[in-house]
């Protein structure tokens, strides 16, 4: 009888468990790719805001690459330079960018040591 009682809760937990897992009916999936000038990855500094400019909302900030699920909207991000040793850096994506429903929206930005 306990053995079904468990096999019952498991049964009745993973729909839940699942459904915690999918993206909402309102949301989207941005990634933020860091590299350096040989496109290899690296860390700089940057802010996503919510918004079109760099005066809205921080809603996250990292120095590596990152994806996370985000509601639909406008969405801007604010780069930094690393350090003096790479301290110049190119954002290669549109920006600011609209998250549209079940899409993925991708922010490219490369770091150089030197201009040119």
């Amino acid at each position: 009888m306990k053995k079904l009682i468990l096999i019952l809760s498991a049964l009745l937990l993973f729909p839940s468990v699942a459904h915690m897992a999918e993206i909402g009916p309102d949301q989207g999936q941005i990634t933020i790719n860091v590299t350096d000038e040989n496109n290899s990855v690296f860390s700089g500094n940057w802010y996503l805001h919510q918004g079109t400019t760099d005066k809205g909302m921080v809603l996250r900030n990292g120095t590596g690459g990152e994806t996370f699920t985000m509601p639909a909207g406008p969405y801007f991000l604010q780069v930094f330079k690393k350090d003096n040793i790479h301290p110049y850096f190119t954002l290669k994506s549109e920006n600011p960018q609209t998250l549209e429903t079940g899409t993925v929206m991708t922010f490219d930005i490369q770091y150089f040591k030197k201009m040119g």
